[in-house]
């Protein structure tokens, strides 16, 4: 049994799809969690818990980004996230053989950390509407991209590597 990426719908792209830069989205959602801290809450988690295990958490996942960056610079593709076309070759090597959204998730893994760190059940918002957005508006559109111009190689990479984890 073979796996395959399933076909796209034949409906007309989202105003928006590819024309937020996932950086610009991703400060957005930080600053916005940060003021929605700035809200009462009852005392939880203690402050050295929560400061290492989600700072750790944001460290690590802007290593994991970092990594990424120097994978595709490496491929000598674009990680131009608003102009996907111009992808010169499937990267399925160093972060890319765990997921095919790296820095996607690192910058997830950057906003969970924040929440942690924020300790705010509303600041946990940030990193589910962050998800759904880029998710939506921007990986779905790179994976249409990526398949109309890689064909069966993108299929096949998509078969063999999750789109997160």
């Amino acid at each position: 049994m073979s796996a395959s990426i399933p076909a796209e719908p034949a409906a007309r792209p989202w105003p928006l799809e590819t024309r937020v830069p996932p950086p610009l989205l991703l400060f957005a959602v930080l600053f916005a969690m940060g003021g929605v801290a700035t809200l009462p809450v009852a005392a939880g988690v203690g402050r050295a818990i929560r400061l290492e295990s989600g700072g750790l958490l944001m460290v690590a996942s802007a290593f994991f980004m970092l990594w990424s960056v120097l994978t595709m610079r490496r491929a000598h593709t674009t990680i131009d996230p608003v102009d996907v076309h111009h992808a010169s070759t499937v990267v399925t090597t160093g972060p890319f053989r765990i997921t095919r959204n790296p820095i996607y998730l690192g910058m997830l893994g950057v906003t969970t950390g924040w929440a942690i760190v924020l300790a705010h059940p509303v600041a946990w918002v940030g990193p589910v509407a962050f998800l759904a957005w880029l998710t939506r508006l921007q990986v779905v559109p790179e994976e249409r991209a990526m398949r109309a111009r890689f064909g069966d190689g993108y299929a096949q990479y998509a078969a063999r590597v999750s789109r997160w984890l």
